[in-house]
C-alpha cells in the first residue's frame, strides 16, 4: 500500500472555513476498478482534511487484494468526521464506499451529512454560464488549473495496466489524478458563495402556479411545515410536495425531507 500526502497552506478564506465549519468535514474520493459495489474494488481513496497546519490531502493506494487496509486506513484518518463533502459522492462514492466496508467485516463509518458540489451546482449550470458540470469544469470556471491529464474513466483502465506491468510512472498517474480530485475540493464552495451573492436562479426552478398551489395546500390542511426556500425548489421536487399534499392522510415527514434536502 501507497500513502502520499500534500498539504496546501493557502486555500479558501478563513472567513469562509468558519462559516462552513470546514474543519468538522472530510474531503472525499474514490477509485474503483468499476461500478459494481458487490464485486468490483476500490484501488484508491483521497482524503482531505483542514488541521493547524491548513488544508491536508492524503492518497491511499494498493493493489486489488488491499482494499481492506486501503480502508482501515481511511476510516483512521476520517478521526471521526461525521460531515463529507465530495462531487457526486452521494450517488456513487458514499454506498459503494459503505458496501466495500461491509463486504471487509470493518465498521462503517458515521455519516450525519454530506455536500455534494455535483448536486448542489448542476441546477445553476446555465445560470453560472459553466461550459459543463464536470469537477474539472468547475474548477476551470474558478481559474484552476491542474497537473493531472487524464479523466476518472480512465484510471480503471489505467489500474489495470498497472496490475500487469507494475509501471510506476503509471500508477503515479492514477495517485496523482486522485489526489487533485480532492486537492482542490474546497475552492469550490466559492461558487456556493457566488450562487448566493449574484441570487441565481436554478435551472429548472419550480413554476409560480406550483408555489402558489403549495401554499395553499399547506395553509389549507393546517400543517406545520417547515419554513420552505422556494428559490431552492425544483419543478420535480415541488410536484413531489404537490404529490405528497393531495393525498388523504399527509406524510409530512417526506414533504419536511425534501424541504431538508433544499435548504
Amino acid at each position: 500500500m501507497h500513502i502520499l500526502k500534500r498539504v496546501r497552506e493557502k486555500t479558501i478564506s478563513k472567513s469562509l472555513i468558519k462559516k462552513y465549519k470546514l474543519e468538522e468535514v472530510a474531503f472525499l474520493d474514490i477509485e474503483a476498478t468499476g461500478f459494481n459495489k458487490e464485486k468490483d474494488k476500490i484501488f484508491s481513496i483521497s482524503i482531505g482534511t483542514y488541521g493547524v497546519n491548513g488544508y491536508t490531502a492524503y492518497v491511499i493506494f494498493g493493489d486489488e487484494d488491499e482494499e481492506g487496509d486501503i480502508l482501515k486506513e481511511l476510516f483512521r484518518l476520517l478521526e471521526d468526521r461525521t460531515t463529507w463533502c465530495s462531487f457526486n459522492g452521494i450517488a456513487f462514492d458514499e454506498p459503494f464506499l459503505l458496501r466495500r466496508a461491509e463486504l471487509n467485516f470493518l465498521k462503517k463509518p458515521k455519516i450525519e451529512k454530506h455536500i455534494d458540489f455535483y448536486r448542489r451546482i448542476r441546477p445553476y449550470e446555465r445560470a453560472l454560464q459553466l461550459e459543463g458540470c464536470s469537477l474539472k469544469d468547475l474548477e476551470k470556471h474558478l481559474g484552476i488549473i491542474r497537473t493531472d491529464t487524464i479523466k476518472g474513466k480512465d484510471c480503471r483502465e489505467i489500474f489495470l495496466k498497472y496490475m500487469c506491468t507494475r509501471e510506476e510512472e503509471l500508477k503515479n498517474k492514477i495517485i496523482l489524478h486522485n489526489l487533485e480530485d480532492v486537492l482542490y475540493l474546497p475552492d469550490i464552495f466559492l461558487i456556493l458563495e457566488e450562487i448566493n451573492e449574484k441570487k441565481l436562479v436554478r435551472d429548472d426552478i419550480l413554476t409560480n402556479s406550483q408555489k402558489g398551489y403549495i401554499k395553499y395546500l399547506i395553509k389549507k390542511r393546517e400543517l406545520k411545515i417547515k419554513k420552505i426556500e422556494f428559490s431552492n425548489i425544483s419543478k420535480k421536487d415541488a410536484s413531489r410536495i404537490i404529490y405528497y399534499l393531495i393525498q388523504r392522510e399527509v406524510d409530512e415527514d417526506k414533504i419536511n425531507d425534501i424541504i431538508k434536502k433544499n435548504e
